[in-house]
C-alpha cells in the first residue's frame, strides 16, 4: 500500500521535530536528566516506527496524546521562564511540528492506513 499524503507529512514533521529536540538536548545536556532524555528518545522512535511501519492505532493515539501533552508542557515552561531564547525557540518549533504531525494522524486521509492493520 502506498503511503497517503497525511502519513508522509506526519513522518516529515515528526522526524523534523525529533531532530530539533535532539539538538535541544545536545545544547542543554547539563540541564536535562539524561536517563529521561534517552527513554523519551527511544519512545519517540518506537512510536514513529509503530505509525509508519506497523500501522499501529495504539501508536497513533499515543502520538496524539503526547503531542497534546507537549503543547501544554511548552506553554507551562514558557510561562515559568523556560530555558532561554534559543532553546525556547527550538522547543516552540518542535512543538509546532509535533502538533502538525499529530493533526495528520487524525486527518481522514490517514484512516485507510490504520484500517490496513485491522484487516
Amino acid at each position: 500500500m502506498e503511503r497517503p499524503i497525511a502519513i508522509i507529512w506526519f513522518e516529515r514533521c515528526y522526524l523534523g521535530a525529533f531532530a530539533i529536540k535532539t539538538l535541544f538536548l545536545i545544547l542543554n545536556w547539563d540541564r536535562v536528566n539524561s536517563a529521561v532524555a534517552q527513554i523519551g528518545t527511544t519512545i519517540a522512535l518506537l512510536l514513529w516506527f509503530g505509525v509508519v511501519h506497523r500501522h499501529s492505532t495504539v501508536s497513533r493515539w499515543l502520538v496524539v496524546a503526547f503531542s497534546i501533552w507537549g503543547v501544554i508542557s511548552f506553554a507551562l515552561a514558557a510561562a515559568w521562564g523556560g530555558y532561554g531564547i534559543l532553546p525556547n525557540c527550538l522547543l516552540l518549533v518542535a512543538t509546532i511540528l509535533n502538533a502538525i504531525a499529530a493533526f495528520q494522524l487524525i486527518d481522514s486521509r490517514a484512516e485507510g492506513w490504520f484500517a490496513k492493520a485491522a484487516s
